[in-house]
């Protein structure tokens, strides 16, 4: 069986471009538009990921972030002297050590919040945090 789609005459959302759809969804005139609209988009959900810095420099402000929320919650939160050590940081509350790892977030285009999930954190770490959009914190497993 054959669909006939009435042709739909559309302006890019993108380049302004006047193009010919046979279905009525198509917002783009070509993959480049919608790529570049996609990027756009990405972009301004995650701003501090965006602005070019350094990968150790973010790492860092991040760890700081950490820090301060942690200590806000009431542990004592002692940082990593060298950047290959097997934790970033380490906290105390009622005499119990935890190890944290400190990793950056993101949100993809849908508002989803992903993690760059290839490290093998849980061999070094007893709880991940990760930071998103440079102010939202997740730790995984919770806090105790």
């Amino acid at each position: 069986m054959v669909y006939m789609y009435k042709k739909i005459t559309k302006n890019c959302e993108c380049c302004g471009k006047e193009f010919v759809t046979g279905k009525g969804n198509k917002k783009y005139c070509s993959a480049e538009c919608g790529s570049i609209i996609r990027r756009k988009k990405y972009h301004q959900m995650n701003k501090f990921q965006s602005i070019y810095m350094a990968p150790s420099t973010k790492g860092a402000l991040n760890e700081l972030r950490i820090c301060v929320d942690l200590l806000e919650k009431g542990f004592e939160v002692f940082r990593s002297v060298s950047p290959s050590c097997s934790c970033d940081l380490a906290i105390l509350k009622d005499k119990k050590l935890i190890r944290v790892e400190v990793t950056s977030g993101w949100v993809n285009p849908q508002g989803k919040l992903l993690r760059n999930k290839s490290k093998k954190e849980s061999d070094k770490n007893d709880i991940l945090a990760t930071v998103y959009l440079g102010n939202k914190i997740d730790y995984l497993p919770k806090l105790p």
